[in-house]
């Protein structure tokens, strides 16, 4: 915002802005005031603040969210989220908007409280699945570090499942199926794809299907048990099975 856009009448309806929510023993009340006492506009870095202050928007609409977001935390049965709206509320509440990122974010918890929807009772393909998530997540440190907000939802849906006694929302578990959907993908539907007793080919030999898909013994990988003409069973990657023979048997 440039220097001649900030006018002592906007400052002016700022500071009883900031009154009117209860903010007149903030430093940026303070600074506000100063200014139209003066009647002198500030100079560089604190022109920098002013029109920082300025940009947020009149604090009014943060601050009746921040209390509507206080009030959820309390209506809240879970811990965790109730602690990240107790956050969010503190911020909004002293003037502060929220980023976009987080205004989304805060949406979708409000949504849940006000939903009041139960937590997933995990079924022990799913716990397997869900086991998997947690072991990829953990190998995989270095991807998840350049996707740093959807690094730290996942960190925590992880933390709270520890904590709570394999307490998990279902927007978490649905969260998480999302964001590993290749392997959500070759466990769930490799059954109706590969199913036992079908012949199927792997890495150039014919196999039969012995089992349904499931985690490695590793834990790194999605597998289905085969029998090999020659290895006997063997544990074959899901996602180097072929469904036709490979093109160099024909030759």
């Amino acid at each position: 915002m440039e220097s001649q856009e900030v006018s002592f009448e906007l400052i002016e309806k700022f500071i009883e802005s900031y009154k009117a929510c209860g903010l007149d023993k903030t430093r940026e009340f303070d600074f506000l005031f100063s200014i139209v006492t003066s009647q002198k506009m500030p100079a560089r870095g604190r022109f920098t603040w002013l029109t920082s202050i300025i940009s947020r928007g009149f604090p009014e609409a943060h601050v009746k969210f921040g209390v509507e977001l206080e009030a959820l935390a309390a209506a809240s049965h879970r811990k965790d989220l109730a602690q990240i709206l107790q956050n969010f509320a503190t911020k909004l509440k002293i003037g502060y908007p929220l980023t976009e990122r987080q205004m989304v974010f805060a949406k979708t918890l409000k949504q849940q409280v006000l939903e009041s929807k139960p937590d997933v009772q995990l079924e022990p393909r799913q716990l397997t699945l869900f086991q998997f998530f947690a072991r990829s997540f953990k190998d995989n440190r270095y991807y998840w570090s350049k996707r740093q907000g959807t690094s730290t939802r996942i960190e925590k849906v992880f933390r709270r499942f520890a904590n709570e006694s394999g307490a998990l929302s279902q927007d978490d578990w649905e969260y998480l199926r999302n964001n590993f959907k290749g392997a959500t993908a070759l466990f769930e539907t490799s059954g109706a794809k590969h199913p036992i007793g079908s012949l199927r080919w792997y890495r150039s030999a014919p196999i039969t299907i012995m089992s349904n898909s499931k985690i490695s013994n590793d834990g790194r990988s999605v597998v289905i048990d085969a029998l090999h003409p020659r290895l006997g069973t063997i544990e074959t990657l899901v996602k180097e099975i072929k469904m036709r023979v490979p093109t160099e048997r024909l030759i």
